[in-house]
């Protein structure tokens, strides 16, 4: 699947940079009744980064295969942690989108 992904600034709480090309973190996702008892692992690969480094669209899978897969599905908007800290947050695209489109959905996260 590939998402739309917002960093955070360090003001507000996220990295001083976007992660690297092998990024893996927690994901919280909006409609996960089970959180926090339950916790995933997701795995980001960065296709593209905006100028400023505040938006990515990013290739994004569930690590574990018995992870729940169900909710990575278009306009799944979930966030990012390192520890307790929201670092991000993302949405699921619908599918690949055009620069208008990836603006739209990283301004509506």
């Amino acid at each position: 699947m590939t998402a739309v992904i917002r960093w955070k600034s360090p003001e507000a709480g996220g990295r001083k940079s976007p992660p690297g090309p092998h990024y893996r973190t927690v994901v919280h996702f909006a409609s996960d009744p089970r959180w926090p008892q339950e916790a995933w692992t997701l795995t980001v690969t960065p296709r593209w980064l905006s100028p400023g480094g505040e938006v990515m669209v990013a290739d994004v899978k569930l690590l574990a295969d018995t992870a729940p897969h169900h909710f990575l599905v278009p306009g799944a908007k979930f966030e990012l942690l390192e520890g307790t800290r929201s670092v991000a947050a993302g949405v699921v695209m619908l599918s690949e989108g055009t620069l208008n489109e990836i603006e739209q959905l990283a301004e509506a996260i």
